[in-house]
This record gives C-alpha cells, sequence and structure tokens, in this order.
C-alpha cells in the first residue's frame, strides 16, 4: 500500500477552528516531484482562503509507503513560497 496526501490546513482566527483549505493525493511518493505538488496545493488553498489576512496555513505531508527512504528535499523557490505565506510544515512519514 501506498500513499501521499498533502493538505494545507488552515487557521479561521474568528472562530478559532482548523480547516482543510486544500489537498492532494497521489497513489505513489516521488521526491522530485514533492516540491510542484506543494506549490500546487498552495495555490489551490490560498485561492479558497479569503480575506489573506486570516490565513494561518500549515502544510501537512502524509506518506504511507513500504520499502521507501522517507526523503524531503524542498527546493529555493518552494521555501520562499512557504515563508512569504507563514507556512509551517508537519511531515509524517509512515513506512
Amino acid at each position: 500500500m501506498s500513499a501521499l496526501k498533502i493538505q494545507v490546513i488552515s487557521s479561521d482566527v474568528m472562530a478559532r477552528k482548523e480547516f482543510v483549505a486544500a489537498e492532494i493525493s497521489a497513489a505513489t511518493y516521488d521526491p522530485d516531484l514533492l516540491g510542484q505538488q506543494i506549490n500546487q496545493v498552495i495555490q489551490e488553498g490560498i485561492k479558497r482562503v479569503a480575506p489573506a489576512a486570516l490565513f494561518e496555513p500549515e502544510i501537512s505531508i502524509q506518506l504511507i509507503e513500504e520499502g521507501v527512504r522517507p526523503s524531503l528535499h524542498l527546493d529555493q523557490s518552494t521555501i520562499a513560497i512557504l515563508a512569504a505565506i507563514g507556512a509551517s510544515v508537519d511531515f509524517d512519514p509512515y513506512v
């Protein structure tokens, strides 16, 4: 069994609740595509959350795959995007 799920979890500051602003899933994990997938889900999350001032994102990366080395490599542009929106990152590999 293998699965990758990336979510943008945001907090509604006024209601004090967390919600999933965007999510993508993949049947397999490819560390070379991870940055692109994170960028995609961030863009979707930003579109769904308004106003942006209430957007307190956490990027949740869940990996379930046997026989894989759970690596996390983020390129400079992905890190810059994460920093620009003030996101935290949670990486949960279950291998």
